[in-house]
């Protein structure tokens, strides 16, 4: 990764397809998108790569998650705040693997683990954080049980794509 890349290129190495999905969220579009352009420009200058990019986003979730957990006085905004860097960073390691022509299973993989990661472990995380405010035991089981019917549909979604891939 010795080249310098310019904000165009890392702008201009999105997919048609990854356009279309950006524009379906205006907070993605017009917030998170841009942002994450202008810190892969950065992250580039240090030489990260885009593996490097996700391990920091999943570290960043995790932060996240403990704030919802344990949301003493402002943990909860500070958490939301968190969230967003998150969703940034998660940007970040696709804009990085694209423009450097990186792409690769390994990382799409570890891009994936990391998104189910976070979807799995913020429910239960907000669950947590409910009970240890109330001590009412559905708040930990509703969690729990909205984690798994949200990572479900997209396990059975990544099943169907590894079928048509063989």
């Amino acid at each position: 990764m010795d080249k310098k890349y310019t904000l165009s290129e890392i702008v201009h190495s999105r997919t048609k397809e990854k356009v279309e999905i950006d524009n379906l969220d205006i907070w993605v579009r017009l917030i998170i998108r841009p942002v994450s352009f202008l810190l892969t420009y950065f992250i580039l200058k240090i030489k990260m790569t885009a593996n490097q990019a996700s391990f920091v986003s999943m570290m960043i979730s995790f932060i996240g998650l403990a704030c919802v957990v344990f949301n003493h006085d402002h943990g909860l905004l500070v958490a939301i705040v968190i969230f967003n860097f998150w969703i940034i960073f998660d940007a970040v390691d696709g804009n990085i693997a694209r423009v450097t022509k990186t792409l690769s299973y390994q990382g799409t993989y570890v891009d994936a683990i990391s998104g189910y990661l976070y979807l799995v472990i913020l429910y239960v995380s907000l669950g947590l954080g409910v009970y240890y405010q109330t001590s009412d035991i559905k708040y930990l089981v509703l969690g729990f049980i909205t984690s798994i019917m949200t990572i479900f549909p997209r396990l059975v979604l990544q099943k169907k794509r590894v079928h048509v891939w063989q």
